[in-house]
């Protein structure tokens, strides 16, 4: 549940303002945002067809916060962008990064229910969602308030870009911690699955 929020909070902190900073910003006019989706839902759909050969290979934690540093990446090319064609690569990254990061999070969940009995799973699943729509819920509201307190919105964008960093970060050292506290056995038969 921990990893789904803080993925969810850093993800979604710049959603809003990233439309409002390529139009303001950058002038990007109705077609071009289409495009802009374009780029997105295609490397997101590209993406989706490696991402169990990818979690297979580095497991779903890893590739959870590799995914989230990617979208970091992806929000620093859009912050820092000068010209509007630059955006779609990072469109595309964003997109291809984000659904990794999903599907990765779907990966977890179902490791970390693989022994919940049948009989709590409802009460899991419950729980689980609702962490995860509060954070889907509130991360818009911390960069939609920071966008309409006066701030530019390059540096609106550039602490999107710290949060999403932070939430990659995070990931990456409960990845090592878990892998860490893991017996060696669950080491063995970890890295045995993974061939």
């Amino acid at each position: 549940v921990f990893i789904g929020v803080v993925i969810h909070l850093g993800f979604f902190a710049i959603l809003p303002v990233t439309p409002l900073h390529l139009v303001e910003s950058l002038g990007a006019a109705e077609g071009f945002m289409a495009l802009f989706g374009v780029a997105e839902i295609s490397a997101a759909a590209l993406i989706s067809l490696f991402t169990d050969r990818i979690a297979a290979r580095i497991g779903n934690r890893k590739m959870i916060g590799i995914a989230m540093i990617g979208t970091a990446a992806a929000a620093l090319i859009m912050a820092l962008a000068q010209q509007l064609p630059i955006t779609l690569v990072a469109a595309a990254i964003s997109g291809a990064s984000w659904t990794a990061a999903t599907v990765g999070l779907f990966g977890v969940l179902i490791e970390s229910t693989h022994d919940v009995a049948p009989a709590d799973m409802t009460r899991y699943s419950t729980i689980y969602n609702q962490f995860i729509f509060m954070a889907a819920f509130i991360g818009p509201m911390i960069g939609s308030n920071l966008a309409n307190s006066g701030l530019n919105l390059v540096p609106v964008m550039l602490m999107g870009v710290v949060m999403r960093m932070l939430a990659g970060g995070t990931v990456l050292s409960i990845d090592h911690l878990w892998t860490w506290l893991l017996r060696p056995s669950q080491r063995i038969r970890r890295a045995y699955r993974r061939m």
